[in-house]
């Protein structure tokens, strides 16, 4: 079975995206040593850059998780807050007799 990303699903993405993009340093170096310990290159920092392109990122969870846990300012998100629930469709509550 092939993995298809639907519609809804990439807006959720860039939705999520453009929730943690707003909450990170602008100071990708910075974000890049706070996210994987060491000092990155010119080319792993703008990577990173790309990845938290809302409009041109595909991130895993696991990444998502990676920048929740290692960036204080997006601790307080809950999967909800990047993740909102699809509104439910009204359902009738009395008979039409």
């Amino acid at each position: 079975m092939k993995n298809t990303i639907t519609t809804l699903d990439r807006a959720r993405i860039i939705y999520a995206m453009d929730m943690i993009s707003r909450r990170l340093p602008t100071d990708f170096a910075l974000l890049y040593r706070q996210l994987y310990g060491k000092a990155g290159s010119a080319n792993e920092i703008q990577a990173l850059r790309n990845r938290l392109n809302p409009n041109r990122s595909n991130p895993s969870l696991s990444f998502i998780g990676r920048l929740v846990n290692q960036v204080p300012a997006l601790r307080d998100l809950t999967l909800e807050d990047l993740f909102p629930a699809p509104a439910q469709p009204a359902t009738p509550t009395g008979s039409a007799d």
